[in-house]
């Protein structure tokens, strides 16, 4: 994002949390995509194996299924690379969907039987390069990409996708299906788009089309990515090493409460070990499963002051 050259008037965390907090609004009232329920509810119906799979983290998805929730949890396995342990590298890397096979009560006895549902360049790349097959209902912006992809199947939407006439035509027998949520299941495009249309705005930049080009989880990596070489940067304020390291002398009961992720705040501790690790307690409300409400709200602090 400090390519648009915001980096002198906003820092990287302020900016983040104002932008988490508008996405995060959005979400709760974002739709579905057209068919999507249709579908769920119709390959429910028929017993088919469905997994959701994600560049999302818990945090977002749970905002972005909220109202949602009666038929997304039809679904039952829900892997969300954006958080997940096991998953170290996010599409376009096979890895997401190779643990989501693995996930499968009943493991496909290859990855060719297993058909992905994606909206975006990164996610059918993944796809193909574990292996499966792959059904893209790109937005118009993605349309020469599903070109140059050589996709099979591009659907305009998954109103146009008849289980019966693909399982006639794919020449591989399908037997699990894997659903991307950004964009596939859920119109969240909308959402990312008007925030940061609306953030940028705020500084006098303009939401480019190279940026609008990027899918949600695209411009989340590349801003991820700027942010982690960033964040292990980053000075103490004025006075806070010096106030923890006389608390703990005087064996003060400290704790520290934030917004961010565990793996956002150990690259901005990395400088800073020898006196955060005197804050015993550390609660990250981020991916913290205990807190279901962020700042503004009181949960994050009443769940920090129960430890």
């Amino acid at each position: 994002m400090w390519v648009v050259g915001i980096a002198d008037r906003v820092s990287p965390e302020e900016y983040v949390i104002e932008y988490d907090a508008m996405l995060a609004d959005m979400f709760r009232k974002c739709n579905s995509m057209p068919g999507a329920e249709r579908l769920v509810r119709h390959l429910a119906s028929k017993g088919v194996p469905m997994a959701i799979c994600t560049g999302s983290c818990s945090r977002t998805f749970a905002q972005k299924a909220q109202r949602h929730r009666d038929w997304i949890d039809i679904i039952p396995i829900h892997v969300l690379s954006g958080d997940d342990e096991n998953i170290k590298r996010g599409k376009p890397f096979p890895d997401p969907f190779l643990e989501t096979m693995r996930r499968f009560p009943h493991i496909p006895t290859d990855p060719s039987h297993v058909l992905v549902f994606e909206d975006a360049p990164n996610g059918v790349k993944a796809a193909y390069a574990a292996g499966m097959q792959c059904v893209m209902v790109p937005d118009q912006a993605f349309l020469e990409d599903a070109r140059l992809l050589c996709v099979d199947n591009v659907l305009s939407s998954l109103e146009d996708f008849k289980p019966e006439e693909f399982v006639m035509k794919s020449p591989i027998k399908v037997t699990h299906l894997i659903f991307d949520v950004d964009g596939t299941l859920l119109d969240t495009e909308i959402c990312y788009t008007s925030v940061n249309q609306a953030m940028l705005k705020k500084y006098d930049r303009e939401f480019t089309p190279y940026m609008q080009a990027l899918s949600p989880e695209e411009f989340t990596a590349e801003k991820d990515a700027m942010l982690a070489k960033m964040f292990p940067e980053c000075r103490a304020f004025p006075g806070a090493e010096r106030l923890i390291r006389h608390f703990a002398r005087k064996q003060v009961p400290m704790a520290i409460c934030s917004g961010s992720c565990w793996h956002k705040f150990e690259l901005k501790a990395t400088k800073h070990r020898s006196w955060l690790d005197l804050i015993p307690i550390k609660v990250f409300c981020g991916d913290d499963k205990a807190v279901k409400r962020g700042k503004p709200f009181p949960d994050a602090f009443i769940e920090t002051m129960r430890r």
